[in-house]
């Protein structure tokens, strides 16, 4: 078994699953965090932390969690965006995404708030 190589992992394609079940991926395995772990309480998470802490990028893992902010706290993409940036401030998610997450904003709020426009974004 190859040893995943943690750098340079911010290129286009690096999934992360979590399940119980084995995963299949058609691909550089170095690309690919698969924790295989049963969602229960006596699950064991910890020896798994600072690899998965390693592995999520500046794009799409905090465009997701801004996503999740958005609707969990039916809050703007401006404030969760402040949010997430605050926690880390290297946090780049692609222009494609961004306009995603202005339309879930509309999904949310019933209206777009933020000017995605602003150079912040």
């Amino acid at each position: 078994m190859k040893t995943p190589q943690w750098g340079g992992l911010h290129s286009a394609f690096h999934p992360m699953t979590c399940a119980v079940f084995p995963c299949s991926f058609a691909g550089d395995p170095d690309r690919l965090l698969h924790i295989q772990i049963e969602d229960s309480p006596e699950a064991q998470i910890l020896p798994f932390l600072r690899h998965m802490c390693h592995f999520i990028g500046i794009s799409r893992s905090c465009a997701a969690i801004i996503a999740y902010l958005m609707h969990c706290n039916e809050q703007t993409l401006q404030r969760s965006w402040a949010y997430v940036k605050k926690c880390k401030n290297n946090m780049c998610p692609n222009r494609g995404l961004v306009s995603q997450l202005l339309e879930w904003e509309k999904t949310i709020l019933g209206d777009s708030v933020t000017n995605i426009m602003d150079p912040l974004y």
